[in-house]
């Protein structure tokens, strides 16, 4: 039976021989262009150029930063470049971040291609190294090649590749920007509103709690500076976990019976340390309804349930001035009463004198309301005090002028329900910030890679293969002799070509693979190990972050987790009790997992390329193409701009967006700058720590696992044909590259890889009749000879058969015919 002849027109301009060819044809002065051979310095310029401008612009931005900042927090790690609108700040450190990405992914993009020029192999290289026993990668990133690179390239090259490492860690954070977090006071008033001090204690406790005086908030007022809110807004406006654009609330009640300047109801937002931050607007659930508010035994307040039931909204509020015990030292050193006992934990008195004052302190609250100087004498001279004499250094009395404190509430609290708020308006203290030690390592690694490209362009190599395309107009062109009689060798079988050196002899057609074949198994080991790892802690990590950010909310149901959002700045979802808060340290922190991201997308990216370039190669074998090459001649294509076919490519590089965003969103550097209620910054309160959001690791987990299943699934897919699979290697690439002589020009030309067809008997449908000077393989092949079934007659002894890549006729390969 007659073998099947693939008789696509050899120059075939045909819709059959384009179908495929999707990229732009190279125009005529392209194809008459003489090849000089050093073509990829003409790229490597322009990515040493691009280089040097984004180092000019580094330094131009970084000097400008440096000159607004002009030392405004004196730290290396964080200046602070603009103050004020939050909104502005936001926007412009959208801006300034969507410009980093843009100038580090143009960077990082010449940096890969500078380092594929130095890892790309020369024709020269490949035929030396064939002539040595070796071959190397063509096509795909390949650390291997580094065994037969030189010296200098192959320092360039790692030069080129640590210098990247920044880039992903801390080149997004070179500009950031911080919070700001205000203090207030909350005072109950009646709906007339009259704010005027009744005695000077009454002054003295006002301005201490509120932190601004009477006088001041009755200016305000009367000046319809305070802006009016219903109770709904009111509660969107302050239960909120940092407030940046608003100080002194006053609720109004219809209770006729408060006097002025009005009843105290608490403080919110004071400047805490990160383990002290908890819910931020206690004072909103301080009533009657607590238990509907917020966790009563946690002490935790929930905007969701405030809002669901405003309507029934009351706080308890105390007068600013009341009774209450004094304790008082002789020698006036220290002073406190029931409610403020607890400030002397951290003064210069004696361990022992400070243990008493708490122990004497927490007696005295558990008596309010029965207290009194006889009872408060009677603990003094009956107690077992570290300090024995400490009944003889003070002296206790009753005063009617005592501010209430954080600490607890005076006997005379009551609820009020509040009709309306009436609110203070202030300027934002939101900040837009540099990192000078972080700017210096970007503009340190940007001269790197522009020194190393300087250096690259100076390497004297020419013809160098980039693509698989490349190989096969080389070969075409020359053919290594290296190969010749092995129309079968994939690039599992060129392993074992030198080391189990073995006669040239006929093999019959490979089975068909899939398409994991086409990657080594230790590549895919190295990736599916990577993968396994990484999931396994991402899965681990995400646990216990849902675990301890449900530990401050309500319930661990997915939908409270949900009203989190992603990347929002809440005390819930804020990392603490670390050992240190350093920015640098964070800031890593945030970002490693990139970094992560980062290698398995470089893993993956690279086990794609190779299996979709199998793919393509094995296409050749199914139809006439054009090659696809980097620098096209005659009628050659050139390559896909983003190397895989857009298919795969552009889904890759979605997928991989996608991903870097989710995981930005589940770990972020946040810093906030605390300030109190006079609107004076605390530096020893300020936040630097990172914000984690369980529902983006969710997400983020998903994704990732799908693309490890959708791998595998495009790995276990069958090539079409039984073509051999040669990957990325070069041997068995030179191997499918032995045209017949009368082939010439096959690279320049559309070609289609299978069964040569030189000469054949009318009706033998044996092959092809190797004549002395029609085929490469003649000089190796004259005592072999392929049939059907091994019983050829006399006849067809000298038929033999052959495969190649070629521009001409050829035939599908028989699978019961044996091939040289």
């Amino acid at each position: 039976m007659r073998s099947k002849i693939l008789n696509n027109p050899p120059y075939a301009n045909s819709a059959r021989a384009d179908s495929d060819d999707d990229a732009a044809s190279p125009s005529k002065e392209e194809k008459n262009r003489p090849r000089t051979g050093y073509e990829w310095r003409n790229g490597a310029f322009i990515c040493f150029a691009v280089t040097i401008a984004i180092l000019l612009l580094n330094l131009v931005l970084t000097v400008i930063a440096a000159s607004r900042a002009r030392g405004s927090s004196h730290s290396f790690l964080g200046e602070s470049i603009f103050e004020g609108d939050c909104a502005k700040v936001k926007h412009w450190s959208t801006g300034f971040h969507l410009l980093i990405n843009v100038l580090g992914t143009i960077l990082l993009g010449a940096s890969s291609y500078c380092m594929q020029c130095l890892s790309a192999p020369s024709r020269d290289d490949v035929n030396q190294l064939h002539a040595c026993g070796k071959w190397v990668d063509i096509g795909t990133p390949s650390v291997t090649n580094l065994r037969f690179m030189r010296s200098a390239q192959i320092v360039w090259w790692c030069l080129l590749l640590l210098s990247s490492v920044p880039f992903h860690v801390f080149y997004n954070s070179a500009i950031f920007s911080a919070l700001s977090s205000n203090s207030y006071g909350v005072a109950v008033v009646s709906s007339n509103v009259s704010i005027e001090p009744t005695s000077a204690a009454a002054a003295y406790c006002y301005d201490g709690l509120m932190g601004t005086d009477v006088a001041q908030v009755q200016a305000m007022y009367e000046g319809n500076k305070l802006e009016v809110l219903d109770k709904e807004d009111c509660v969107k406006a302050y239960a909120v976990p940092f407030l940046s654009n608003r100080r002194t609330v006053l609720l109004v009640t219809n209770n006729g019976t408060i006097r002025s300047p009005g009843m105290w109801a608490g403080a919110g937002n004071a400047p805490a340390s990160l383990e002290e931050n908890q819910s931020r607007f206690n004072w909103m659930c301080n009533g009657p309804n607590a238990q509907l508010f917020g966790d009563v035994g946690s002490g935790q307040c929930f905007r969701p349930a405030l809002l669901e039931h405003v309507d029934i909204w009351a706080v308890y509020a105390q007068p600013f001035v009341g009774d209450d015990i004094v304790v008082m030292a002789l020698d006036g050193s220290f002073a406190f009463t029931r409610q403020n006992y607890s400030s002397l934990a951290y003064s210069p008195l004696p361990p022992s004198l400070r243990s008493d004052i708490d122990i004497l302190g927490v007696s005295l609250r558990g008596m309010q309301g029965y207290s009194t100087v006889d009872l408060t004498w009677d603990l003094l001279r009956n107690g077992k005090w570290e300090t024995p004499s400490l009944a003889s250094m003070v002296t206790v009395y009753e005063s009617n002028s005592t501010c209430p404190g954080d600490a607890g509430m005076l006997l005379s609290q009551q609820y009020y329900s509040i009709d309306y708020c009436l609110s203070e308006k202030v300027e934002e203290h939101c900040r837009l910030m540099y990192s000078p030690l972080i700017c210096v390592i970007i503009i340190a690694c940007n001269a790197t890679k522009a020194v190393c490209m300087l250096f690259t362009l100076r390497l004297r190599r020419e013809d160098l293969l980039f693509t698989i395309g490349d190989a096969i107009a080389s070969f075409l062109k020359h053919p290594d002799t290296t190969t010749l009689g092995r129309s079968f060798m994939d690039r599992r079988s060129a392993k074992r070509y030198f080391s189990k050196p073995t006669a040239v002899k006929s093999e019959p057609l490979p089975s068909r693979r899939r398409w994991f074949y086409a990657a080594s198994g230790r590549r895919w080991a190295v990736c599916m190990t990577c993968y396994t790892v990484s999931l396994f802690a991402a899965a681990e990590i995400t646990y216990v972050s849902y675990q301890g950010v449900t530990d401050y909310l309500p319930d661990s149901r997915i939908s409270t987790m949900w009203s989190l959002g992603f990347n929002t700045v809440r005390p819930e979802a804020m990392l603490r009790y670390l050992n240190t808060y350093n920015t640098l340290a964070m800031v890593l922190l945030a970002n490693t997992p990139q970094i992560v991201l980062s290698t398995l997308y470089y893993l993956t990216n690279s086990l794609l390329t190779s299996m979709v370039m199998a793919a393509e190669y094995n296409s050749y074998s199914v139809r006439r193409k054009h090659l696809r090459v980097t620098w096209p001649e005659g009628d050659q294509r050139s390559t896909y701009f983003l190397s895989l076919p857009y298919s795969f490519s552009i889904p890759t590089i979605v997928v991989s967006a996608v991903l870097h965003w989710l995981l930005s969103m589940s770990i972020s550097y946040v810093a906030i700058y605390q300030y109190d209620m006079r609107g004076a910054v605390d530096e020893s309160k300020t936040i630097s720590t990172c914000v984690l959001s369980p529902i983006a690791m969710i997400f983020t987990l998903s994704l990732a696992g799908l693309v490890l299943i959708t791998l595998m699934g495009l790995a276990f897919r069958r090539f079409p044909t039984n073509m051999p699979v040669a990957g990325s290697c070069s041997l068995a690439i030179s191997a499918a590259c032995h045209p017949p002589l009368d082939d010439e020009d096959a690279g320049l030309k559309p070609v289609m890889w299978g069964e040569s067809v030189i000469s054949r008997t009318p009706d033998d449908g044996q092959g092809a009749r190797i004549t002395g000077e029609q085929s490469a393989a003649d000089s190796r092949s004259r005592d072999e000879a392929g049939g059907d079934d091994g019983t050829e007659s006399e006849e067809t002894s000298f038929f033999i058969h052959h495969c190649s890549f070629m521009a001409g006729e050829v035939e599908e390969p028989h699978p019961s015919r044996l091939y040289a």
